[in-house]
């Protein structure tokens, strides 16, 4: 394989802590929660933007109960479902004759719950942050390197724990490591979905009255006549639409009832083959997943009573792993320890889920049931030949067969508070984890006189050289709104080779967190975004999946979108256009040649690779390709500070003609914001903003509101609104710490903000919130200093430019960066954007598109809505083709010829 060479270098160290937990899962959250207090810096690290694993992908949890009914699993797993029972976000530990109990649980409260853990117990909690390497010292883990927009930097650590699920921190630390079956084979992932306006009770009544009919495996039919269940069964059902010509791709049809009930989430995608280790294919089972839901979703409502009239409403963040990695430790569980209900005497977890193989190929599973429970040794933790490092979760010391029962959540919280505690005791006893004493201190209660680590500032990274993955002509990074458009545009080019890189599981970016397209129409009611952007908008109308434009006063135009459909449509386009795709990769750094930009340099679970690119588009919304090559960069305001951020949620069960009619009959009650009242009465696409007497009344009763106005939006579904109101002051999205910070802090908004509108807005008394966005929307961060800086006079004069690549006509909408309010300034018409402004000074082979082009702080305010940002997408993607076909740097383009091209494609100019 072709290798690049990667020039030694000094790495800042951004903390040095006593405990270091690499991964927030089931895992990761006991073992930060048990290791923190008493003195300890705790920390931990987690390269989504949320914490709870696969705790909030829509999975129940199994196996808080043993096979005799008795409970098992205790501790801080058992508080942690407390805590969501008094929210009425957990169910009861229902007894089950196949699972042994099942849990039902809320993912977003898991998320906010965990949340409000960290803080209490003052472990520092850093989000969005891959972890890329191991320090090692000898035979001994030192700390980890992590990577993030801030850049390649360490966190030093007395002790390690690696809850990543896959063994990351283990495998790069040298620790033996094995995959699968005999013959490698491993349990195929699930991309868990949910379906509401299911009718459960008749669901019910056809499997408790025809059992004859409607199969199920072990669990009698009886069981489903009340309460929280799995049916694991309807195996006829299965079979009769595979001969009626569906792809269906399991043997059962496995059904889980939410905490709503109308809902019901769906457990039968099954991508085989998958190594979560390799991003190229995770990213194959994401998209093959995505196939399935849609094909499952058809037979469900063809073949299954109560799914006639249910609809997708939810699919999970990422695909549920159940295999990858696991380590080879002091002591491998094996089935046979299951099946014979084995004791240890260094035993730290006792678990009674069965022996259950999810085949490697075929669809089908197997389980295997031991009389009551097992132990799970403290060995199990400890890797072998390497120090200061404990392992817990599906990642422990197991072999395939036993990794199939320990896999549970249920299982992993509980080892990972073992981990979490055992950390902390061998810091008292000033002893490494592994050591012969660890095993009885593990009983004893404490207190830890903090002893802090000498500060240092940095550490030397060796040369190195790392494999070149791919050879392309045009690499977009960032699969949002303008990266979509960039890549499909670059394809569109016969005989492009593109590939498009992104750091999460999906695609979409913010067009996934609950926003309406904003700016598609003209202030005279024109379209002005069209070309690719448009088509993308209309194959979703096609599919029920959006609205019409509608004219707005005050926006000029939105378009709502559903988020899961916005996904799917995003893979079927990539593959028609040849797209090599590769997901959870995420850009850390970039290739030069003197002043040029020749590739990116990525990490994954799999390592750090190079794809070298002829050239670059830069698509990640904070500019951070351009950042990393040394163009020119702006930030903020004039004081250097940003537009805030939100984290959208929407609710349900709003008494929408209740809402629209009390805003349209009163409004000296329900003031709104410049457009007029009767307005909403229609039911119609429509943005409330406004209602400021409420939120005054609000405040003066005690509420805590981070905005002067109350802004929420239609759905897709008649009783669904977004709402977006949090609100998070001077947060720079490029700092990991700080991003961090405005999650917590919008999630604990967010919770204020619904306590408000059910008190004070007229419809959502009995509503509820059902979806929270999947990251908070970043309105501002860098914008690259390009060949000309669009200006809010540009806006204002309705300006053109000979070299225009796209036209635009939202107003100027700048929340500001200090306070709550917000101030739109509109322009009379529509104006150009030119080419120069996607092209950085100073760096060639390289251009930007999105809300991180050449553009000054007002605006941005402007051009950053995902109407001119997918508008931008289109144009760079052509033009790094054609640069490409012509040979020619992308700042000496025959600007003439790609807007020959962009007219070709549909774009609109001005005559």
């Amino acid at each position: 394989m072709k290798t690049i060479k990667e020039p030694a270098r000094d790495i800042p160290v951004r903390a040095e802590a006593d405990v270091l937990v690499v991964g927030g899962g089931p895992a990761g959250i006991m073992a930060a929660e048990a290791a923190a207090g008493d003195g300890l810096r705790v920390m931990l690290v987690e390269s989504r933007g949320f914490l709870g694993g696969n705790l909030t992908i829509g999975l129940p949890i199994l196996g808080f109960l043993g096979r005799k009914g008795n409970q098992i699993i205790e501790g801080s797993a058992q508080r942690f479902i407390d805590r969501l029972r008094a929210r009425g976000a957990a169910s009861e530990h229902r007894p089950c004759k196949n699972h042994m109990s099942l849990t039902i649980i809320d993912e977003e409260e898991v998320k906010r719950t965990a949340l409000e853990i960290m803080e209490e117990k003052g472990v520092e909690v850093l989000l969005y942050t891959f972890f890329a390497d191991a320090i090692r010292k000898g035979d001994a883990v030192k700390g980890v390197v992590v990577e993030s927009k801030a850049g390649r930097e360490a966190i030093l650590a007395k002790t390690v724990i690696d809850c990543t699920g896959d063994g990351d921190v283990a495998f790069r630390a040298g620790v033996e490591c094995r995959k699968g079956d005999a013959e490698g084979g491993m349990q195929p992932p699930t991309l868990m979905f949910c379906m509401k306006g299911v009718d459960v009770q008749r669901l019910r009544d056809a499997i408790v009255g025809h059992p004859d009919v409607y199969d199920m495996d072990v669990m009698p039919p009886e069981q489903f006549r009340t309460g929280k269940f799995i049916t694991v069964g309807l195996r006829t059902q299965i079979r009769q639409a595979q001969a009626a010509g569906y792809r269906i791709p399991v043997a059962r049809t496995i059904l889980i009832t939410g905490l709503a009930d109308d809902e019901i989430w769906v457990n039968m995608t099954r991508v085989s083959g998958v190594d979560s280790t390799r991003p190229e294919s995770y990213t194959y089972g994401e998209i093959e997943g995505r196939k399935q839901i849609y094909e499952i979703a058809r037979y469900l409502r063809e073949f299954v009573p109560g799914f006639a009239d249910a609809r997708i409403e939810k699919v999970a963040p990422f695909m549920g792993i159940r295999e990858s990695r696991v380590i080879v430790g002091r002591y491998v569980l094996t089935a046979e320890d299951i099946i014979a209900c084995r004791r240890f005497g260094d035993a730290i977890a006792v678990a009674g889920y069965p022996v259950d193989i999810h085949h490697a190929k075929g669809g089908d599973c197997t389980m295997h049931f031991c009389d009551d429970s097992y132990d799970i040794p403290y060995r199990c933790l400890l890797p072998e030949r390497v120090a200061g490092l404990l392992v817990a979760g599906r990642c422990s010391s197991m072999n395939h067969e036993a990794m199939a029962s320990t896999r549970v959540m249920s299982t992993c919280m509980a080892l990972g508070e073992a981990a979490g505690r055992a950390a902390r005791l061998a810091l008292k006893a000033g002893v490494q984890p592994a050591s012969h004493a660890m095993a009885r201190k593990m009983k004893n209660k404490f207190k830890i006189k903090h002893q802090p680590i000498p500060k240092m500032k940095q550490i030397e990274e060796p040369a190195r050289r790392i494999p070149v993955r791919a050879e392309v002509d045009v690499l977009v990074v960032g699969a949002g709104p303008a990266g979509l458009m960039a890549a499909q545009a670059a394809a569109l080019e016969k005989g492009t080779k593109v590939m498009l890189v992104e750091s999460r599981g999906f695609l979409g970016g913010n067009m996934t967190i609950g926003l309406p397209l904003l700016g598609f129409l003209g202030r005279k009611g024109n379209v002005v975004i069209k070309g690719l952007p448009l088509q993308f908008v209309e194959r979703l109308q096609e599919k029920g999946l959006a609205t019409h434009h509608r004219a707005c006063p005050l926006h000029v135009s939105l378009t709502m979108i559903d988020p899961e459909g916005t996904k799917h449509l995003a893979f079927q386009i990539i593959k028609e256009c040849g797209i090599d795709l590769l997901m959870y990769a995420f850009a850390t750094d970039v290739i030069m040649e003197g002043n040029t930009v020749k590739g990116v340099i990525i990490d994954s679970k799999k390592g750090r690779e190079a794809i070298l690119a002829k050239r670059v588009i830069d698509c990640t919304g904070d500019g951070d390709i351009a950042y990393r090559a040394g163009a020119p960069m702006n930030y903020g305001n004039e004081k250097g500070i940003p537009q805030p951020p939100t984290l959208m949620f929407s609710m349900r069960g709003v008494d929408s003609r209740k809402l629209r009619d009390a805003v349209a009959d009163h409004p000296d009650v329900y003031d709104i914001d410049f457009i007029p009242n009767e307005f909403f009465r229609a039911d119609d696409n429509c943005t409330f903003v406004g209602f400021r007497n409420q939120i005054k009344k609000a405040r003066e009763a005690g509420y805590k509101l981070p905005v002067e106005r109350t802004i929420f939006m239609t759905g897709m579904a008649p009783d669904e609104w977004w709402v977006n109101m949090s609100r998070v002051n001077g947060i720079d999205a490029t700092d990991p710490a700080q991003y961090t910070q405005g999650e917590i802090i919008c999630a604990e908004q967010n919770e204020e903000i619904v306590r408000y509108l059910k008190a004070y807005i007229p419809g959502f008394e009995n509503a509820y919130v059902d979806r929270v966005a999947p990251f908070m929307g970043i309105r501002e961060t860098r914008r690259i200093v390009g060949e000309y800086i669009l200006t809010e006079d540009d806006i204002f004069n309705c300006a053109r430019f000979d070299d225009v690549i796209a036209v635009a006509s939202y107003p100027v909408d700048l929340h500001h960066p200090v306070g709550g309010d917000c101030s739109l300034y509109w322009c009379p018409d529509c104006y150009d954007i030119p080419y120069r402004c996607l092209i950085p000074q100073k760096i060639d082979g390289l251009i930007v598109a999105g809300r991180n082009v050449s553009m000054t702080h007002l605006a941005l305010a402007s051009a950053r809505v995902m109407a001119p940002a997918m508008a931008l997408g289109e144009a760079a993607g052509k033009a790094a083709a054609l640069s490409v076909k012509e040979n020619v740097e992308l700042r000496d383009l025959d600007v003439r010829k790609l807007q020959e091209s962009l007219k070709a494609e549909g774009v609109y100019f001005r005559e």
